[in-house]
């Protein structure tokens, strides 16, 4: 009986635990389950597109566009903690509610980009780094945390 009892425990301990484990962070659904953080550089000189994209499943790539290319080529540097992933969305998407539209590009700017296929919504901020503007403020400090979580960027 105790024996019984002991397996039945122990196999209901590695099916919860199993089943907490899928991968993706407790914040993504099915209606952002493509979803795709971009930040980094432009030079709207050449169009030369630098930076960083952070998908669902927390993998973090770098990402290059050229003048001459449709999409971005990209290669996977890391991986982000599920939780940490999930506070950035959450502080993401506040900026969108907030300032629905940041547009201060100059030769060299910086941006953020919030890309959702599923549900339809593609969100770019961008604005001149030399400045500090009142609209670009919760946009800058997302992309310096961003920067800050970078692996050559961690404190070791």
């Amino acid at each position: 009986m105790k024996i019984r009892f002991f397996s039945i425990y122990i196999l209901l301990a590695i099916f919860l635990v199993s089943g907490c484990k899928t991968g993706k962070p407790a914040c993504i659904t099915q209606k952002n389950e493509n979803l795709k953080i971009r930040w980094g550089m432009h030079n709207y000189k050449t169009n030369d597109i630098r930076g960083y994209m952070l998908n669902t499943n927390s993998e973090l790539f770098m990402i290059y566009k050229d003048s001459l290319s449709t999409g971005y080529s990209d290669s996977l540097i890391g991986k982000f903690d599920p939780e940490e992933f999930c506070k950035i969305l959450r502080v993401f998407e506040k900026n969108i509610m907030k300032i629905q539209t940041l547009n201060e590009p100059a030769e060299f700017s910086r941006f953020i980009e919030y890309d959702n296929p599923v549900e339809n919504m593609f969100v770019r901020a961008v604005w001149n780094s030399k400045f500090k503007t009142v609209s670009s403020e919760g946009f800058r400090r997302l992309y310096d945390s961003l920067e800050a979580r970078l692996p050559q960027n961690k404190k070791r």
